[in-house]
């Protein structure tokens, strides 16, 4: 709209969305109406409000459009309220944010990396409320309309238009070739990135299945950045965080420039690759399906570990089915995968295998050999996560042990399912939402009292699962959650596995398991 337009609005609730909640239409209420007195004889020229970045979920509170085009980000934040950490960060009324000019100036970086838009675009942050300084260019504060209009004045000049194409531009390309060139593929996950390939020629709906440790991330992640080469929309989704999140720390790069999202945020794409998508409800994967113009999934049926996983009806979601069935976690040794199912399932093989797989009696003999090999030690959801709120309290407590679950960080959302790599949490216990997705040299594993030994059977117990267990919330088939939890951790090696079992029954019965397939009487 033009600006003589948006000077005449005092009510904007025209911007609500189905996903605006109540706190933005509020700060729409209190900080627009300073955008308008900053704006005064700006008429002619074009803003766009809460202007969607592409490629991202994040929106730009304002988008001012001349020669150059500006984009702002608006706060309200009034000095009291405000600590100032460092050059990256504040405390806003108890809670870390991001320094709103690094925000902001983010916002530029995606857009350039996803458009081919040549002009110059300028950040600019209006705290409106704040009195002081605070580290950035372009920062305007309390009773500085003034100051920000002929700043836009000076920078705005003529007018100009805001056209664009969103594609993949040189630079992302050469991240992206950077980043693909570590993801080296085998002979057969080559065949199936090729069919892939077809198979979105012909915008086919494509289902890559395979078990733990046979590629499937590997090849996803390279097929989302081969596409993003091509200039080709792709966007790569979990509905897992941990993997993307992970993937982000090591990269050093925010997940969102990488086009790499969760089913929640995903809009639409030319591509969308879903890896672990196993984990998708239905809502999500018909989401995706209907916003994309082809899409590959990869799945494995034994990792529904969730009530609200869609599991095998995925199936009639796609056109064509293929596998990858080389095993490269686990030693490589596509027989001890089978020997886990054969245990749980009462299916696969019974054979040997080359594989550090070891059980411990004792639980201080378990902790000695994880300590010694740098295990990551993940468990089954069997105890209340009671540390998410008293960082005192011990979670797991077994014999002279206790542990906490991974970091709850009310600062940083993102730092739980750092699990896997932050040096920080190497003495937490990991779950299945920090595990699924990941791989260690070695993993411990803890077997809860919700798998046992008895009468001749491994069953399962849904009620020795913690009460805060959101995994096991609806009517579902519990065995398969549990079993799926188990086969989920119990496949997170890549040299080796050592595990120890609260029922005693579950213990001798696996030694015994184990002693047959080697053989020994």
């Amino acid at each position: 709209m033009k600006i003589r337009d948006f000077l005449k609005l005092n009510d904007f609730s025209f911007l609500r969305t189905s996903d605006t909640s109540e706190s933005e239409l509020r700060s729409w209420q209190k900080s627009l109406p300073h955008l308008q007195k900053a704006l005064e004889g700006l008429d002619e020229f074009e803003i766009f409000l809460e202007y969607p970045l592409p490629n991202s979920p994040e929106r730009i509170d304002a988008i001012i459009v001349g020669e150059s085009v500006v984009f702002v980000e608006l706060k309200q934040w009034s000095r009291e309220n405000v600590e100032i950490i460092d050059k990256k960060q504040v405390l806003v009324s108890g809670k870390k944010r991001l320094n709103p000019y690094l925000q902001v100036k983010g916002y530029k970086e995606h857009f350039l990396l996803h458009t081919d838009f040549n002009r110059e675009i300028i950040p600019v942050v209006f705290l409106h409320n704040f009195e002081g300084e605070m580290y950035g260019d372009n920062i305007f504060y309390k009773n500085e309309h003034n100051k920000l209009n002929a700043f836009l004045k000076s920078r705005l000049k003529s007018l100009s238009d805001f056209t664009y194409n969103i594609k993949p531009t040189k630079k992302l390309i050469e991240v992206i070739t950077n980043l693909r060139n570590s993801f080296k593929l085998s002979t057969l996950q080559q065949e199936v990135a090729y069919s892939a390939v077809d198979a979105v020629k012909n915008k086919k709906k494509l289902l890559i299945k395979g078990m733990p440790g046979s590629g499937k991330s590997v090849v996803a992640l390279n097929l989302h950045f081969f596409f993003l080469e091509k200039g080709i929309i792709s966007f790569y989704i979990t509905k897992n965080a941990t993997p993307r999140i992970v993937y982000e720390y090591a990269s050093k790069i925010n997940a969102y420039r990488l086009n790499m999202l969760s089913p929640r945020n995903f809009i639409k794409s030319d591509i969308a690759i879903v890896d672990e998508a196993h984990r998708l409800t239905q809502d999500q994967i018909q989401k995706i399906i209907n916003n994309s113009n082809s899409s590959i999934f990869f799945y494995d049926e034994k990792q529904v570990v969730s009530c609200e996983d869609i599991g095998e009806r995925i199936y009639d979601y796609v056109d064509e089915v293929i596998e990858l069935n080389e095993q490269f976690r686990c030693n490589s040794s596509y027989e001890y995968v089978k020997w886990i199912d054969s245990m749980l399932y009462k299916s696969g093989s019974k054979g040997d295998f080359s594989y550090d797989f070891r059980m411990f009696d004792d639980i201080s003999d378990f902790v000695k050999a994880c300590k010694a090999f740098d295990a990551k030690i993940s468990a089954g959801y069997c105890w209340e996560w009671k540390s998410r709120n008293d960082k005192n309290a011990y979670d797991i407590e077994i014999g002279d042990f206790k542990w906490q679950w991974n970091i709850n960080d009310e600062d940083d959302w993102k730092k739980q399912f750092l699990w896997s790599v932050d040096e920080s949490q190497k003495d937490k216990i990991g779950c299945i939402h920090t595990a699924q997705g990941m791989e260690f040299d070695y993993a411990g594993v803890i077997i809860g009292e919700d798998l046992r030994y008895e009468n001749g059977e491994i069953i399962t117990d849904v009620t020795k699962r913690a009460s805060d267990d959101f995994t096991i919330k609806g009517r579902c088939d519990y065995d398969r959650i549990i079993k799926n939890t188990y086969r989920v951790l119990l496949t997170r090696g890549m040299k080796g596995c050592f595990v120890y079992c609260v029922d005693e029954g579950l213990r001798e019965y696996l030694k015994k398991k184990r002693r047959n397939n080697n053989g020994e009487s």
